[in-house]
């Protein structure tokens, strides 16, 4: 059996589609639970609808709107020890009738801990339609050492995405998503799922995921200060689960060190000079970023050694010296 964790929020005017999309599967052994991050619109009751017309749907509010997906994610998680492999939904989107049975049967064929596939983002529904497709023809590649393509940016690497995999529970039922983090919150939980897996299947096309982007998604309201202080609690959580806490083979380990710093130039460097207008957030932010780094480098979380020269220069005009030069570079170079 397939658990299908699917998370709402204010989403009643895309929940009945994405419900209809699972509940119309060609793989028919599968139950859904739906997490409601206690929605003020009608969410809900629209859940409950698909509850009492089919039993393999399961719907559960929240006792409090979590604000991310994490916590309704580790809530769901909970609800799927009887089966066999899980995937992640958003609420607002939509899966290929053939989503389940494709995967499946690919994890299977291949004897893979996870299958990734491909998503296709709309913006209109009418251009999400899914076409049948011929399995005969279906197109896919098995990598090993999935972690260590991912940290090097292997263009055959897994995307850090939650919703576009199939998993095996047995492999992965002990790993949770950090509630702390509402941007790129499922950055962590890949992470920790591709440094223990050793074979990856990817369905190169068709698309069985389809993702929908609108004003209500979580990347279009995000806030800065948020984004910031979510990067910097992300790259502490990195370092206490893989490095303090040693669950990670050696063989990644300089590789490992070197994408983490480089995820703090990008996300808390390069991001805050290039994306923040307005002049008195610049001001908050740069000094947020500032005091985090000089924290993360007293703590030896992080080593400029694992940094190019160029981005060391830059990061320590940034925190030491001169913000404008540090700005003028990034914004030319990246």
């Amino acid at each position: 059996m397939i658990g299908v964790i699917v998370v709402f929020y204010n989403a009643q005017k895309y929940a009945k589609v994405c419900l209809e999309s699972i509940e119309n599967q060609t793989f028919k052994d599968f139950k859904c639970i739906c997490i409601d991050d206690k929605s003020t619109d009608k969410t809900f009751d629209i859940l409950k609808t698909f509850v009492d017309k089919d039993s393999r749907f399961i719907s559960i509010q929240n006792e409090k709107n979590y604000g991310s997906a994490s916590h309704s994610r580790n809530v769901g998680l909970e609800n799927i020890k009887d089966c066999d492999y899980f995937i992640f939904v958003d609420g607002d989107d939509i899966l290929h009738f053939q989503a389940l049975e494709v995967a499946y049967e690919t994890i299977l064929k291949t004897k893979a801990d996870f299958v990734s596939y491909e998503l296709h983002k709309f913006e209109n529904e009418s251009l999400a339609q899914p076409e049948k497709i011929d399995k005969a023809n279906l197109k896919f590649e098995v990598y090993s050492e999935p972690f260590k393509l991912f940290l090097t940016k292997s263009k055959d690497y897994a995307r850090a995405n939650a919703t576009n995999k199939l998993y095996s529970y047995e492999k992965y039922k002990k790993f949770r998503f950090c509630e702390d983090i509402f941007y790129e919150d499922d950055y962590m939980y890949t992470l920790q799922v591709l440094s223990i897996s050793s074979l990856h299947a990817r369905i190169l096309e068709p698309p069985l995921y389809f993702y929908r982007k609108h004003d209500l998604s979580i990347t279009s309201t995000l806030k800065s200060e948020r984004y910031l202080q979510d990067a910097i609690n992300r790259i502490k959580h990195t370092y206490d689960y893989f490095i303090k806490e040693d669950n990670i083979s050696k063989d990644v380990d300089e590789i490992f060190k070197k994408r983490m710093m480089n995820d703090v130039y990008r996300m808390i460097i390069s991001k805050t000079l290039r994306k923040t207008k307005d002049e008195d957030l610049f001001v908050k932010l740069v000094s947020i970023a500032q005091n985090a780094i000089k924290e993360l480098l007293e703590l030896k979380v992080i080593e400029l050694r694992y940094l190019s020269f160029f981005r060391r220069f830059i990061l320590k005009q940034f925190v030491y010296g001169n913000v404008k030069i540090a700005s003028c570079l990034v914004k030319i170079f990246g």
